[in-house]
């Protein structure tokens, strides 16, 4: 039993609607589903296939927006070409100035762009980046770093719709953050048709998309807390798919009619993080006892566990 036409439409339910639409928002479980379906990047992984399920191939880079890349013998700097003829859900065309003004505004706003480019890259001016001609942009950075290329593919550092976001733009807003919070610019694969926080987001199928537009046509992503809720709703057949299941609940659902466990590779990671500039995390020692006290045993004795459904 399908929620809606599966040809066409899928409808989800997850923990919780995304805070915000715009990349620059702290990343959270449910911002990076709006990144990854909106906000193209430069570069992405590969994809490979087991079982009939496609997913990443994080040991394979290829290109996105920019159709080729060099990286400069030294790890000094990135050249990146940039695919022409691609066009956002607002029609707007793909060139280096959108691109540049897309990394204009990561800096100046300071937050997931700029975190990246200062203490990943650790660039200190915006002067280390340029435009070349009209499709292509290089970055330059001060010391060699293995990780300029693989950088690129992270879900928080897509490109914008500089074009359509330049309409949005105040005096009080030189980003146009107020307006991209509530909507999408961009060149992925989906845009955001309708965004109601802590009740759903539907996403629909960019048209100009350059890989060609998705045969899902439509996503309608549900808020439902309660895990148990997602559990419900799925087997009553009013929702396609449910995210972040408990192993018991996995479980419980392999052995349910109709429904079907899908399983793949993935690199995110949950983490916990010490302000260093407040007491008593400025205290080493502080910071080495907790180091001491994170379980990891137990933690990859529960992992093993779930993994095979045995919690209880």
């Amino acid at each position: 039993v399908f929620a809606q036409d599966a040809k066409s439409t899928l409808v989800g339910a997850g923990p919780r609607t995304p805070e915000s639409l715009d990349q620059e928002y702290p990343p959270t479980e449910a911002v990076h589903e709006v990144r990854r379906n909106v906000y193209e990047r430069l570069l992405g992984y590969a994809s490979k296939e087991d079982g009939g399920i496609k997913y990443e191939d994080f040991n394979k880079l290829e290109g996105a927006l920019a159709e080729s890349w060099d990286l400069a013998p030294d790890k000094k700097s990135i050249t990146f070409h940039l695919r022409k003829g691609v066009k956002s859900n607002h029609g707007n065309e793909l060139n280096a100035d959108a691109v540049m003004w897309s990394f204009e505004r990561g800096w100046n706003t300071k937050a997931n762009f700029y975190w990246y480019m200062t203490q990943i890259l650790k660039i200190t001016s915006f002067d280390a980046f340029s435009k070349v001609d009209d499709y292509t942009v290089k970055v330059t950075i001060p010391n060699p770093s293995p990780l300029l290329d693989r950088l690129w593919v992270n879900s928080d550092l897509g490109i914008v719709d500089a074009a359509e976001l330049k309409k949005h733009v105040t005096d009080d807003d030189k980003w146009g953050g107020r307006w991209l919070a509530n909507n999408s610019a961009s060149f992925g694969p989906y845009f955001v048709s309708k965004y109601s926080p802590g009740q759903e987001v539907i996403y629909e199928a960019n048209p100009n998309y350059y890989r060609g537009e998705a045969k899902i046509k439509k996503v309608i992503f549900k808020e439902m807390p309660t895990s148990a809720n997602r559990v419900a709703a799925l087997q009553a057949g009013s929702v396609d798919v449910a995210e972040y299941l408990l192993p018991r609940e996995l479980a419980l659902l392999e052995k349910a009619p109709g429904v079907k466990i899908w399983k793949v590779f993935g690199n995110y990671i949950h983490r916990v993080e010490m302000n260093n500039t407040s007491k008593p995390f400025t205290d080493p020692k502080v910071r080495q006892a907790l180091n001491y006290l994170v379980p990891r045993d137990e933690i990859l004795k529960a992992e093993a566990r779930a993994a095979r459904h045995e919690l209880t």
